[in-house]
């Protein structure tokens, strides 16, 4: 009885000591686990600091502001829009059919439009027969005596457009003999043409109150802005000059995607200190 009961003893003493050194053995296991979770933590921390300190430092400027890629304009516009006061959107109706309507809506984006609101209308105000907001206006007319003192004419062709300024502007523009037929596909050259240099109605910038297009000297020369004094004196040092004024170019060049073409005449106002 004494046997069985010290090698009972035995049996115990060696399952706790089997035990204890399992405990230990997983221990050690978590805490080389955490140890790697930790280092790998502070390896991410250190690289995301090093890939901000990158970029601060290729960030370079152009003359006051910084300088900027037709995507990172872009960023900018947005980013500045959507802390505005806008009116929601509301699909308007553009042709009266709503299949055409929702097929030309699919190609608009397809191309990189992307819906608009619209800024609260009393905010306006007129100015040569536009409705414009007045901080926009004060800056275009700053912006017009500037580029004036040194010998280049622009002026101001369009500014704020409602939705049915849109779709009038887009239904003119628009030859197609068979309106009901442009489901079938056999019309999408053509849309596509239109869309290039206009939007839909919901779709433009020009409801959202930040939006202008500029022509040069006498003439009206939108389309061909981009071969006048006037874009040249714009768009000089990653458009160092207007930015002064709070302009950047609506739809740049080298940006996939955008909705248009790029458009040489179209401008947004944002807040000028965001491209400090």
């Amino acid at each position: 009885m004494k046997i069985l009961e010290t090698h009972t003893r035995h049996i115990l003493a060696f399952g706790l000591l089997i035990l204890t050194w399992v405990m230990i053995g997983v221990f050690l296991i978590y805490t080389n686990a955490y140890q790697s979770i930790y280092d790998r933590s502070l390896s991410l921390t250190n690289s995301a600091e090093e890939q901000h300190q990158q970029i601060q430092l290729l960030q370079k400027k152009c003359g006051t502001f910084y300088c900027y890629t037709g995507d990172e304009f872009i960023n900018l516009y947005e980013t500045f829009i959507t802390s505005r006061n806008q009116h929601a959107h509301q699909n308007t109706s553009i042709t009266g059919n709503l299949f055409v309507d929702e097929y030309l809506r699919n190609i608009a984006e397809e191309r990189g439009y992307i819906k608009r609101m619209s800024v609260d209308p009393s905010l306006l105000v007129e100015y040569n027969n536009l409705l414009i907001l007045p901080e926009v206006r004060n800056a275009y007319l700053n912006l017009r005596n500037k580029a004036s003192e040194e010998g280049i004419s622009i002026h101001l062709v369009s500014a704020f457009r409602t939705f049915e300024d849109q779709r009038k502007l887009f239904i003119s523009q628009l030859s197609v003999a068979d309106i009901e037929l442009i489901p079938t596909g056999i019309y999408d050259d053509e849309i596509n043409r239109v869309l290039s240099v206009t939007a839909l109605p919901g779709y433009s910038k020009h409801h959202e109150g930040h939006t202008l297009d500029f022509a040069c000297g006498d003439d009206y020369l939108v389309f061909e802005f981009k071969d006048t004094d006037c874009y040249t004196w714009m768009s000089q040092n990653n458009y160092e000059v207007i930015k002064r004024f709070g302009f950047i170019p609506s739809y740049p060049q080298d940006v996939e995607k955008q909705g248009p073409s790029p458009e040489a005449w179209e401008y947004v106002y944002i807040d000028r200190e965001m491209m400090r």
